[in-house]
Formats: C-alpha cells, sequence, structure tokens
C-alpha cells in the first residue's frame, strides 16, 4: 500500500477563505418564565419540589432554572440529558419534550418556607427545509446569541478575545477560529482538521443495485423509478448516460472540531472499465491525463456543522466542557421521500450531544439541509444509522417509507436502552400500532430488568429473513450482556399492520457436541457486548414452498475499553458465540446455543465479527488501561484475528470449536474487513495489516433465493 492523500495535509494547505462550510438555516427564541407561567408544587418538609415549565421543547444545555426558598437562591441546570444539576448541591430531572421538572433540595425547608422558581431557556426552529448558510464572519444571520455568546449557556460568558464585553468582535473572532485562523484572527492554523476519534468514514459512489431491489414485495413501479435515478449504463461498452452514474466518489466523517467534512476521493465507476486488458468484477476508477487511476484530491468539498453545536463550538476554543463534536459514524444510502428518490448522508453526533441530522447529498459537490432531530436519549450516542425500507407504514404514494435506526447513547441508571426508527423523509420518529412510549416513539429495550440502564454498542443489525425487501427483525447487544431481538412487521399489504415486539435471546448458555455437554462457567455468562452482532439469513425451503428460518448470530464478549474494571481478566473468560434463531417472523422467542468458543487467557472482543463466504472473522486484544490507545502505542497489548466456520457438525468429538489464527498480536480494536478475498485489519498504529493471497480483483460470487410464479397452465392427459 501507498499513501495517495492526506486530508489534513490538503486542509491545512488549502486557504481559510477558501473553505466552504455551512449551516442550516436555524432560529433561536429565548424563553423566560417565572412565577406566572411555571406551575411548581412541593409538599410541607421534603426537599422535592415538582414543576412544569409552561413553553415546548428546550434546547439541550440551555436551561437555567432559579429555585427560590426564603431569598435562598440555587441555580439548577441541564446537563445535556434529563439531568439537573445546582450549584448547592441539588440535583433533579427534566422531561425536555414535556416541561415537567423535578428539584430535589440538600436540605428539606421549614414548613413555612416561602418558595418561587423562574426558568430561562432556548428553543431552536429551522426555517427552511433545504437552506444551508455559510459559516462566516460576514454573514450577518450568525448572531452572538446564536453562538452561545451570553450568560444563557452554560461555560464561558463569550468572552472571547477578553476584552471584558462581549460584543461583535467576539463573533468575528469565533467565527475565524473555527473556520481556520488562530487565536489572532490573522494567522492560519498550521492543522485545522480536528481528531477523528469514533467517526468511521463512509463512501459515496455512484447508486448501485441494493438488496431490496431484490425482495419480492417491493412495487415494481418502485423499482423503475430507483432504475432511473440510478442511471444504467447505455451499451456494453459502459457509455454512461446518467449524471449520477458520473458523480463524484466523496469521503464523509466526522471530526471532533464539530463538523461533518466532505472529501474528495476522485471517480469510481461500476462495471468494466473498457480501456483496460482486463475485466474489472467489482468497479474501477476512471484514468486521469496522467494514465493512473483518479483517487481524487483528498480536498475538501466542504463541511457541516449541525445546529445544535452552534453554541458550543466557543467551548472548543476555551478547551471546557461540553465541546462540540460530530464523533459518530456517518451513514450513505438512497431512499424513496416526498415522491422522489435521493442520496442521504446521516450522522449521530457521539460525544458532542444528543442530535442526529440528515443532508441530500444527491448532488455530493451542492449539498442540502434536510432535517435535525434532538432527543435526550440520544445523549453520547455513536450509532451509526442503519436503513431499511419498513412495510407497515406507506406514504401518500402508496411506497414504503425508508426508516433509520438509531440507538440510545448513556441512559440513567433506572432506563432501559432503545432504539429510534426516524422516517428518512420527515425526520420524525416512525408511529407503529404499539405503544412505545410518550411523547416520542421509540422501542424500549425492557425484556429483562437486569438489562436496565444498558448502554447500546454499535448498529442495530437489520434482517430482512424472507427477502421480500421489507425488515422483520433486528438484533442488537449492550454492555449490560443482553443480546435483544426486535420484530416488526414486513406486510405492506395488510389490512391490519401487525405490532413490534421484543426480548432477549441470549439466555441459552450450552450446547451438544457430540456426547457432551459443552457450557459457559456461570460465572462467565453475559459479559457486556460492545459490536454489532454479525447476522446471516440461512434458510431451509421445503418442497411444500414452507420456509424453516434459520438466522445465525454472531458476536464476543469483553469489559469495557473506556473503564478499568478491576477485573482479573487472567480468570476471567470471555467468550466468542453463534447463536440460531429459528422463530418465523413476527415471533420473539428464544434462540439456541449453537457454539461458543472460549477466548485465551486476558483476550476480550470489543468490536464487531465480519461474516463472509461461510466463514466468521473476529479481532481481539488484551489491552487493560482506562485510554485504550496508551496501551496500544506501548505495544502492550496483544490480540489475534480468528476465522472459524459459521456452522459446526456434530460429531463424537467432544472438544470445543478450534478457529484458525490468521494474524497475531494485531491488537484488533475494530471490525476486520472481508472484500475481494482478502482480510483488511486495522491496527492501533494506524497500520493496515492485508491477509490474502494476493491475487486482487476476483470476481464477486454469492447466491440469493429467487421466487417462482405460475405463467402458464394447461391439463396434459395421458392414456
Amino acid at each position: 500500500t501507498s499513501e495517495v492523500w492526506d486530508a489534513g495535509q490538503q486542509l491545512a494547505d488549502m486557504a481559510v477563505d477558501d473553505r466552504n462550510i455551512y449551516f442550516p438555516a436555524v432560529t433561536e427564541t429565548y424563553v423566560e418564565e417565572g412565577t406566572a407561567d411555571i406551575t411548581l408544587s412541593h409538599v410541607s418538609n421534603t426537599k422535592v419540589f415538582t414543576g412544569t415549565l409552561a413553553n415546548g421543547e428546550l434546547a439541550a444545555g440551555t436551561l437555567r432554572i432559579l429555585l427560590d426558598i426564603d431569598g435562598q437562591i440555587e441555580i439548577f441546570r441541564d446537563k445535556y440529558t434529563t439531568e439537573l444539576v445546582g450549584d448547592k448541591n441539588g440535583i433533579g430531572s427534566i422531561n425536555r419534550f414535556t416541561g415537567a421538572f423535578e428539584l430535589r433540595v440538600s436540605e428539606a425547608p421549614p414548613a413555612d418556607a416561602v418558595f418561587d422558581a423562574s426558568a430561562s431557556y432556548v428553543t431552536l426552529s429551522f426555517t427552511g427545509a433545504s437552506a444551508l448558510q455559510s459559516f462566516a464572519a460576514d454573514n450577518d444571520t450568525i448572531t452572538k446569541d446564536m453562538l452561545g455568546l451570553n450568560h444563557r449557556y452554560p461555560g464561558s460568558n463569550g468572552d472571547i478575545n477578553g476584552d471584558g464585553a462581549i460584543d461583535d468582535s467576539d463573533r468575528n473572532l469565533l467565527i475565524k477560529w473555527v473556520r481556520g485562523y488562530k487565536t489572532d484572527g490573522v494567522t492560519e492554523k498550521a492543522w485545522p482538521l480536528g481528531p477523528i476519534d469514533h467517526s468511521s468514514p463512509a463512501l459515496q459512489v455512484p447508486p448501485g443495485i441494493p438488496d431490496w431491489y431484490y425482495g419480492d414485495d417491493i412495487p415494481t413501479d418502485l423499482k423503475d423509478s430507483y432504475m432511473t435515478f440510478r442511471g444504467e449504463p447505455a451499451d456494453d461498452d459502459n457509455l454512461l448516460q446518467d449524471t449520477r452514474q458520473k458523480r463524484p466518489t466523496v469521503i464523509y466523517v466526522g471530526s471532533r472540531n464539530g463538523m461533518l467534512h466532505a472529501f474528495d476521493a476522485g471517480e469510481f465507476r461500476w462495471g468494466d472499465n473498457p480501456d483496460t486488458n482486463v475485466k474489472e468484477h467489482r468497479g474501477y476508477f476512471l484514468m486521469n491525463d496522467a494514465g493512473v487511476p483518479n483517487y481524487g484530491t483528498g480536498n475538501e468539498l466542504w463541511a457541516f456543522i449541525p445546529a445544535s453545536l452552534l453554541s458550543k463550538m466557543k467551548n472548543n476554543l476555551l478547551k471546557e466542557e461540553d465541546q462540540a463534536f460530530v464523533d459518530a459514524s456517518p451513514t450513505i444510502v438512497d431512499v424513496y421521500s416526498d415522491g422522489a428518490w435521493r442520496t442521504v448522508v446521516l450522522s449521530a453526533l457521539g460525544n458532542g450531544g444528543d442530535s442526529i441530522f440528515c443532508l441530500d447529498v444527491t448532488d455530493p459537490e451542492n449539498p442540502a439541509f434536510m432535517w435535525e432531530y434532538t432527543d435526550p436519549d440520544l445523549f453520547r450516542s455513536r450509532s451509526s444509522a442503519a436503513v431499511a425500507a419498513v412495510g407497515p407504514v406507506v406514504d401518500a404514494d402508496g411506497n414504503p417509507k425508508w426508516a433509520a435506526f438509531f440507538v440510545s447513547g448513556e441512559v440513567a441508571d433506572d432506563q432501559y436502552p432503545s432504539i429510534f426508527m426516524i422516517d428518512i423523509g420527515t425526520g420524525t420518529p416512525i408511529s407503529l400500532p404499539v405503544d412505545l412510549g410518550s411523547p416520542i416513539t421509540q422501542i424500549d429495550l425492557d425484556s429483562d430488568s437486569a438489562g436496565i440502564g444498558g448502554v447500546i454498542s454499535g448498529q442495530p443489525a437489520m434482517v430482512d429473513s424472507d427477502f421480500n425487501g421489507f425488515i422483520d427483525r433486528l438484533y442488537v447487544g449492550t454492555d449490560k450482556g443482553n443480546l435483544y431481538k426486535v420484530t416488526l412487521p414486513d406486510d405492506p399489504e395488510a389490512e391490519t399492520p401487525g405490532t413490534v415486539t421484543e426480548c432477549v435471546i441470549n439466555g441459552d448458555f450450552n450446547y451438544d457436541l457430540g456426547d457432551e455437554e459443552q457450557e459457559i462457567a456461570e460465572g462467565d455468562r453475559g459479559h457486556a457486548i460492545y459490536g454489532s452482532p454479525a447476522v446471516i439469513v440461512d434458510n431451509e425451503y421445503n418442497l411444500n414452498g414452507s420456509t424453516d428460518y434459520q438466522i445465525r448470530i454472531f458476536f464476543g464478549t469483553g469489559d469495557s475499553p473506556y473503564a478499568n474494571e478491576d477485573i482479573n481478566v487472567g480468570n476471567t473468560k470471555y467468550h466468542f458465540l453463534a447463536y440460531t434463531d429459528k422463530s418465523d417472523k413476527g415471533t420473539c422467542e428464544g434462540a439456541d446455543l449453537e457454539w461458543f468458543y472460549e477466548m485465551p487467557a486476558g483476550e476480550r472482543i470489543w468490536a464487531s465479527a465480519f461474516a463472509s463466504a461461510g466463514k466468521i472473522y473476529f479481532g481481539s486484544t488484551t489491552a487493560e488501561t482506562e485510554d485504550p490507545c496508551e496501551g496500544f502505542q506501548a505495544d502492550a497489548a496483544t490480540g489475534s484475528v480468528y476465522s472459524m466456520d459459521m456452522t459446526l457438525e456434530e460429531t463424537n468429538d467432544p472438544a470445543a470449536p478450534s478457529p484458525e489464527t490468521v494474524s497475531v498480536n494485531d491488537n484488533v480494536n475494530v471490525t476486520p474487513v472481508i472484500y475481494d478475498e482478502h482480510i483488511f485489519a486495522r491496527k492501533p498504529s494506524g497500520d493496515i495489516d492485508i491477509i490474502g493471497s494476493g491475487q486482487m480483483n476476483n470476481r464477486v460470487r454469492g447466491k440469493r433465493f429467487g421466487s417462482s410464479n405460475r405463467t402458464l397452465w394447461r391439463e396434459v392427459t395421458t392414456y
């Protein structure tokens, strides 16, 4: 391998004033509520005050409640979730959608105490569905208040230049600093690209043919409209007739300077390159004028700042708490909404906040804003979106809806993890005929009381188990060791749509291998799951036309990569497990444990597995530190990439399954990727191990069970 370009260096070489940085057109409203607006109640001789704000939904990090008890004032602020913290050791909670709050003071006031409350906060509303504004000092729509340069937001009061006043000079300086100038507002930063931490890049190429296209229940006219949107080769010589087959290839990634970046990645094309003497089986990059493949320049095409991060940008400059990050992995997908096909990029904020956003990048050089959605349960969600067509809800034209599935982030100890199902066309939760909670629609994963307070790691694994084009189940794990299954109705023509159900399926810890039972020791069961499960549909089909469902689910366990739990890893055994779900659609039952592999002492699994061609691949690490990178950089940790057969044949050999170790000492903390019959495993050092035969451009092989319909029938009489 060789370095083609470094986007950070390209950005450093770019003139700051030439950057295209956008943000959505947003209106900020400052709300003050006092005695006449707030409904406040208190029971004598207790520490608890309850109340309700009169106005609607408030922006995270903006609430300020003053509780006045006999002239003693305690100020409570929200901590970007449902939590309130007072400046005199008080605590509380807030429902940001209904305005209901609870305040708990450290000492109960006297029975005859006089108390009062007032509150202030900010609400955000978007003024244009597609409007993007330029984040530049000469844009008068950017105000000091929009940037949090006032006393309404926590952190600094907004005096950026330290002259004792909050004025337009602070506004201008902050904007210039965000764009890439130093704090003097004149000198350009040597390296303006922020750290890229939990954000994995997403690659946009010309539209291909997605799995749902082959679904039996997808309307033919919808398939035809997609092919028109996609643009087909005009003939066998790959003369491309549609601009979307010619559009630039772009990489999107989030950074911890509060932006989603779009970088030029060349010109990828599907099909065979007519300018070479070999047949390309996996597409190719166009040749540039120098006669070499055009992998792009790495130049930044544009960057986007979500609305909810505008007021946090000052915290990045001043190195204060609650900084602006786009610290989650974006997702690229083609969807149908509002009567048209479009390509969208979606992302959460990870450690940066509690919002998710969506941009229309059908033309990647001219992005358009679609929506931004906020919920306290999305606080610190690093989930990348899983996107699928959902069957029970159709749009006005009778077509399926495309939904983005995001998972909750850090939740309170008394809350369950949850999954959000967002209509990509509108940016609102999709309502199904099931009580999913109020005031928003989301799936609370509450099958097992032991799972309360659990944090979901990774995106949901979506499954269309009968290949009709609509998902009917998904799987996701948490750090409480629960693997959840959620069933979804998938019949778009059903008169009465079904319901959503959810359950924990990994309650089975033994299986029979030959004449002996293999069992996970009781103390090593239910360890944390930190990656998305890898799921394969391996159904069996009967002569009578019925289906025996066989959904294979693979995942590993480990301890937390973010905290030192003081676990004796030498005596604690982690596992890689394979379950099989044989239940019918719409049925939420337990799955059977097919096999497990006991990891060597000290090895644990933090990342997802990768399934390919009958094999399952996963990586391990022995790192044990509060800062995983510290141990990795010092080469203090080891680990391997493993390969195993997906299925375990019954034999009389009582030995446990044995994997093939395809690489060692790799300290694998990300998912190994299988592509073109090679394994790509990224090391913490940044190096990439490429394991395979060396032969590239291998043929693409795969299989899909099709369906048959009677097209002609006639009676045949024999004598």
